[in-house]
């Protein structure tokens, strides 16, 4: 190859992966390749061209790339600024209609708990409780109606807020998940709340001082429900109108857009819990101070929010994404034939639980449904209490085999059912056969019938012990199905040996797997579990003498079907450290590589 020929072809190269960097759809991958090319091309110019200007003027070239990338790598921090003034706004242009709508909904309720206060002295008592009126009464009979916020330390004061309003701030934004039901719960509750509030000092004759006191904070801090509630409401948007999307890919976009509102108030909330723990107890500052920091939040809320976003909206974003565009979801590689570290197990159970989500889904739905008729239907049956919220411990109790055998009997078919159908989607992965019916026979389903008696006879048990027993235990089960399944497929495997060898790390991947199932059904024990059972009580007179078992049977039926649902994380997250096992007792991979190498 001619040097000058060569040098052409290298320019070429280098101008079009400065073209390809600058953009800003520039394609990862064949900005890879081309530096791969420069430098391939340098080492031939090394060998070839060992004492000619060619070699400098390449390692110039490889010099640049390289800084090119490093300094893009260096500058990450930019995305930071990027976010706050590029990314956020527009996401926040593409959701005013969300934004509207929530700002009006809590001005409404706003107003209805003024109204409601003007008509009924009784009202701000019943809203925010006997003793923290009764207590605030008297410290306006002290002379100072705004003593509540300097009896608490400062440090501790900041805590507490700041931890109560981001709670509050992320059920608002995590409810919409109910189709904004529970988010718009949520904003009536508290724009009722401050109404009320507000006028309780109104009709005492302390509205300038309570506003120059409270709003010092609430602005900031009332702002921020008002957008968290946005948040909720563009999932909640998402679920209901997904347009020409697929209801699970428009939930997804609307995930990824609430994820951003909802992070871009984490900060607002901090500063209007500084504020209100440091600040707003200085209730002596002059009045025109404390006015003009109510104005200057307002007019900052006002204009990051509402006005900003709109005029970058027409001079044109930066990354022009179109509200409605979606990034393809790519699903991580399961292995199945090398030794797994515990973060590629972790990252393998969700990618299965993702791919088989919707099978497991309708099968967890059903045998939740036929368990929780049998017990509808059995009048010995004692059901939950339908006026509670769904606690772990009466789950535990209403699944054993002391409260209705029929019931139990049940559960002890779904939970075996459930292990083995969780075995055999792994296999029907690993081998990339859509014949399901093969993998999942009757005859394996006795095995996993027995593990699925052991683990429901462990409920006679305290729920402690239980849990611990069932921990330690589930892998022996688990790893037998799995070695009668890979007996049918041909191969042979001694499930006690992985086992007793990778115990320890079993273990510590079953804790973790517990311990995220155990938080993910504890969401139903907050307020979403609460927010459905006031729903159905509204939806059944009082008058009818079935109402409360109803409501019981479909608390019941939904927490059965999650803890269907999410244990089969914990059998896809065992199924993968004992093909890891097989892996460090047969080496069967590596000495297929070392053959290959040899031939």
């Amino acid at each position: 190859m001619k040097e000058t020929t060569f040098i052409d072809q290298n320019k070429a190269k280098w101008r079009e992966f400065e073209e390809e960097f600058k953009s800003p759809q520039g394609d990862p991958e064949k900005l890879t390749n081309l530096f791969v090319q420069i430098t391939d091309d340098l080492s031939y110019a090394r060998t070839h061209y060992p004492h000619r200007s060619v070699r400098i003027y390449l390692n110039r070239i490889a010099q640049q790339v390289y800084f090119s990338i490093y300094k893009n790598r260096l500058n990450r921090w930019n995305k930071f600024k990027h976010f706050w003034s590029d990314e956020l706004p527009e996401v926040m242009h593409h959701s005013r209609r969300e934004l509207l709508f929530s700002t009006v909904i809590f001005l409404l309720a706003l107003g209805v708990g003024v109204l409601s206060s003007i008509h009924d002295g009784e009202f701000a008592r019943l809203i925010l409780g006997d003793s923290y009126i009764s207590m605030t009464e008297e410290n306006i009979r002290s002379g100072d109606p705004m003593k509540v916020y300097k009896e608490s330390q400062p440090n501790d004061m900041f805590l507490a807020i700041t931890t109560n309003n981001l709670k509050v701030a992320f059920f608002s934004f995590i409810l919409g998940v109910t189709f904004g039901m529970g988010t718009l719960y949520i904003l009536l509750y508290n724009g009722i709340m401050v109404g009320a509030f507000q006028y309780f000092f109104v009709e005492r004759a302390l509205f300038r001082e309570s506003f120059l006191t409270i709003w010092i904070h609430g602005t900031m801090e009332m702002s921020a429900i008002v957008i968290a509630a946005t948040a909720g409401f563009i999932i909640g948007r998402s679920l209901l109108f997904p347009g020409t999307f697929s209801r699970l890919a428009s939930f997804r976009q609307g995930g990824v857009r609430a994820m951003k509102v909802f992070m871009g108030i984490i900060p607002i909330i901090i500063t209007a819990g500084f504020l209100e723990s440091y600040f707003t107890r200085h209730t002596d500052t002059p009045d025109l101070i404390r006015a003009l920091i109510i104005f200057a939040e307002f007019a900052f809320m006002i204009t990051y929010y509402v006005i900003y976003p709109a005029r970058r909206a027409r001079k044109g974003f930066q990354t022009e994404q179109r509200p409605d565009e979606l990034l393809p979801v790519i699903l991580p590689e399961v292995k199945f034939d090398r030794v797994l570290r515990e973060s590629e197990v972790y990252t393998g159970t969700f990618s299965l639980f993702r791919r088989h989500l919707k099978a497991l889904l309708t099968w967890s739905i059903s045998f939740a449904a036929l368990v929780t008729l049998a017990g509808f239907f059995d009048h010995s049956y004692m059901a939950l209490n339908p006026f509670r919220k769904l606690y772990l411990g009466e789950l535990h109790d209403l699944i054993s085999p002391g409260n209705s055998l029929t019931v139990f009997c049940l559960h002890v078919l779904s939970m075996a059912f459930v292990m083995h159908l969780s075995v055999a989607l792994v296999f029907r992965t690993r081998s990339g056969e859509g014949n399901f019916r093969q993998l999942f026979t009757l005859r394996l389903l006795l095995p996993a019938l027995l593990a699925g008696s052991i683990w429901a006879l462990l409920f006679l048990m305290p729920l402690t012990a239980s849990t611990v027993l069932q921990m330690l235990l589930l892998p022996i089960p688990v790893y037998l199905i799995c070695a009668w399944q890979l007996k049918r497929t041909g191969e042979r495997l001694q499930p006690f040996i992985p086992l007793s060898r990778q115990y320890g790390s079993i273990l510590m991947v079953v804790a973790v797997l517990f311990i995220t199932v155990f938080i993910l059904m504890l969401l139903l024990d907050t307020s979403v579990s609460y927010f459905y059972s006031e729903l159905l009580q509204w939806m059944f007179s009082d008058s009818f003498s079935m109402k409360g078992r109803i409501i019981s049977a479909i608390m019941q039926m939904i927490t059965l079907a999650s803890y269907y649902l999410l244990f089969s994380l914990i059998v896809f997250g065992l199924s993968l450290m004992f093909f890891s096992g097989k892996e460090i007792v047969s080496a069967g991979t590596l000495k297929a590589q070392i053959d290959e190498a040899f031939i």
